[in-house]
């Protein structure tokens, strides 16, 4: 039975993903070790920029960038900083920088990855959101120096954060549920307001 990518990527979140955090630290190490090299390759891996590529191609594409994103977040999120060594140690052939080779692609597909066919975009969306995830996690597990986390996240940075939210989706919020009488959404947003005053300098 061969298995379609959106079935793959369902089976990878739902099952694999978790099954790796719950395995033995020994056996999980050992498997990232092994694998890390492949994993590196896999998320630079994508369609050619310019070329015309089919839409089935480029989704196939994207699901394994995505796939490669969340494997490489259960990664850093599980690994101890020895047991994380030794698979950067196994891969420096893919990975000459180790950590600062993954920061920099997952940063880049976080900021500029963009579909070449408008179906795809949901697609691309997320592998976005897979690549700051996995970027961010990577971050918090192994750095302490704010510079890293400046370069990662950045709240200023519109075009990363127009990549990650879909601007079809709400994001004006009220204070107060749309089912509370108009008096209460008032008295909500009076406390918000003063809230927002005393936090004033």
């Amino acid at each position: 039975m061969v298995f379609g990518e959106e079935v793959r990527a369902a089976l990878l979140g739902a099952l694999a993903a978790p099954l790796l955090e719950l395995a033995p630290p020994p056996q999980r190490a050992a498997w990232f070790a092994a694998r890390l090299p492949s994993l590196a390759r896999l998320a630079k891996a994508g369609a050619q920029e310019g070329a015309a590529v089919a839409a089935a191609a480029e989704r196939g594409a994207l699901c394994t960038k995505w796939a490669a994103y969340r494997l490489l977040e259960v990664m850093y999120r599980t690994l101890s900083r020895q047991e994380l060594n030794a698979a950067l140690e196994a891969a420096a052939g893919q990975l000459p920088r180790k950590n600062a080779d993954v920061m920099a692609q997952a940063t880049r597909d976080a900021r500029g990855l963009a579909a070449q066919n408008a179906v795809c975009e949901a697609a691309a969306r997320r592998v976005r959101c897979a690549a700051f995830s996995c970027v961010a996690t990577l971050v918090r597990c192994t750095q302490a120096t704010p510079k890293f986390y400046a370069v990662a996240i950045d709240s200023k940075d519109d075009r990363l954060w127009a990549g990650l939210v879909d601007p079809a989706l709400p994001t004006d919020f009220d204070v107060a549920p749309a089912y509370a009488g108009e008096a209460a959404r008032g008295a909500a947003r009076a406390r918000l307001e003063r809230a927002r005053a005393a936090l004033q300098p």
